[in-house]
C-alpha cells in the first residue's frame, strides 16, 4: 500500500464515527461493576412545571463509582462538520481504553438572558443527558 493511502485511512478511521478504542475489553468489564453499584439520582429540584434532577447530583451520584474502577469522564465542546456546537464525552478507563459521544447542543430558549446564557443553559442540559 502506498504511504498516501495509508495516511488516508488513518484520516478516515480518526473521524467523528469513532465511537470506541479498538479494544474495550477491560473497559466492559469494569464498567460492568459501576453499572452495579449507580444508584438512580433523586429528581429533587423543581423547575417550570417539572421535577428533575440536576447536574451536580448526576456527577455526585456516579464520580466515586467510576472512580473506584479507573474511570474518569471529559466532556469538550466542540462543532460537528456544519459548525453547529456539540458535546463530546469521553469515558476513559486506566486501561487506555475509552467510549465516545456525540451530542448536539442546543440552546434553551429562556425569558430573561442573553445568548450566551441561552447557550450554556443548553450545555448544562446536553452535558446531563450525554
Amino acid at each position: 500500500m502506498k504511504e498516501g493511502n495509508n495516511q488516508e485511512m488513518m484520516t478516515k478511521k480518526n473521524t467523528a464515527l469513532d465511537i470506541m478504542s479498538d479494544n474495550i475489553d477491560s473497559l466492559a468489564e469494569a464498567l460492568s461493576k459501576v453499572q452495579a453499584v449507580i444508584e438512580n439520582v433523586s429528581k429533587d429540584k423543581k423547575g417550570y412545571s417539572y421535577k428533575y434532577a440536576d447536574l451536580a447530583s448526576c456527577l455526585d451520584a456516579i464520580r466515586k463509582p467510576l472512580a473506584d474502577n479507573g474511570f474518569s469522564i471529559s466532556q469538550i465542546i466542540s462543532q460537528d462538520e456544519d459548525k453547529r456546537p456539540v458535546l463530546i464525552t469521553l469515558l476513559i478507563h486506566k486501561s487506555g481504553q475509552w467510549l465516545k459521544s456525540t451530542f448536539p447542543i442546543e440552546s434553551v430558549v429562556m425569558k430573561q438572558g442573553n445568548p450566551l446564557q441561552h447557550l450554556g443553559a443548553g450545555i448544562t442540559y446536553t452535558r446531563r443527558y450525554a
